[in-house]
């Protein structure tokens, strides 16, 4: 993904900076903040993803982003985005918003470390199990 930062005085003495970086967007307010002109491009490279979604009740589900370089980047990380949609239920106080990065030779070890690990919490008693 491109990188695009492009600034804009209002009249809120406030300028509005929009920045792109590797995995998300975000729109940031800096007092006072004049860029230099012309405008200049960065290249801040390429990237592939994978989306899901999986439903966890009515009008409720978790999304995933899963962010890789392009294919001619050596570089060997995966960027992982969990993010809940809808309400939360009564007693979780969490964050419904997650991001880790892990290196991509990894992933499975990562999946098979998680699918253990809430299996052995089944297995002790501390999760309900399953019910088909």
């Amino acid at each position: 993904m491109a990188s695009l930062v492009a600034t804009m005085v209002v009249t809120s003495s406030r300028s509005v900076v929009v920045e792109s970086r590797r995995h998300h967007a975000r729109l940031v307010l800096v007092p006072n903040c004049v860029r230099e002109w012309p405008l200049h491009y960065e290249d801040n490279g390429t990237e592939r993803h994978a989306l899901g979604s999986v439903a966890v009740g009515a009008n409720a589900w978790w999304s995933v982003a899963l962010t890789v370089p392009a294919r001619d980047d050596p570089s060997d990380a995966a960027f992982i985005r969990l993010e809940r949609h809808g309400a939360r239920p009564a007693s979780y106080l969490g964050d419904v918003v997650e991001e880790v990065s892990v290196p991509r030779s990894e992933l499975d070890a990562i999946v098979m470390l998680l699918a253990g690990v809430v299996d052995q919490a089944r297995r002790d008693g501390l999760l309900a199990s399953l019910q088909s």
